[in-house]
């Protein structure tokens, strides 16, 4: 039976606000998160944020609409990361970054465990409608996930 993998999520942004943040979604996204951070050719003011080494799959991709998305809750895309020692560098760069931009929402909380896997994870958001759960792993042995790979 075929296999789904996660390719990309598509959010809406109000009118405007990719030309007027257009700098400021890059200085986060690409030099906070480590995405790129591109356009996505000829089909209208669209977005790209990979975390992909380029290729957009795992990806945000951003568009303008007058009907644009709103999530206030619990809804995010879950970002996950190798360490925790990369969650809390990305925890205090972000703390860093909302020295001089206090439009950066953080929700930092205490690690946790789960059935089979302990957790170290913050809520992160800035200039899109849905906030990003950065987070790590530590999996008891045996219960690792089956992981999927490009190629054999």
């Amino acid at each position: 039976m075929p296999q789904a993998r996660f390719n990309h999520i598509a959010l809406s942004v109000p009118p405007g606000s990719l030309t007027e943040h257009r700098a400021d979604i890059e200085k986060f996204y690409g030099g906070i998160l480590g995405a790129n951070v591109f356009d996505y050719g000829g089909v209208g003011n669209y977005l790209i944020i990979s975390f992909d080494e380029g290729f957009p799959s795992q990806s945000l991709v951003l568009n303008e609409a007058e009907d644009y998305m709103q999530a206030p809750g619990f809804d995010h895309v879950g970002l996950e990361f190798e360490t925790y020692e990369e969650v809390d560098a990305l925890i205090a760069a972000c703390k860093e970054f909302k020295k001089s931009d206090d439009r950066i929402e953080i929700d930092e909380f205490p690690d946790g465990k789960d059935d089979g896997y302990e957790f170290r994870a913050c809520y992160v958001k800035y200039l899109l409608p849905m906030r990003l759960d950065i987070q790590a792993l530590r999996w008891e042995p045996g219960r690792e996930p089956k992981q999927w790979r490009y190629g054999p």
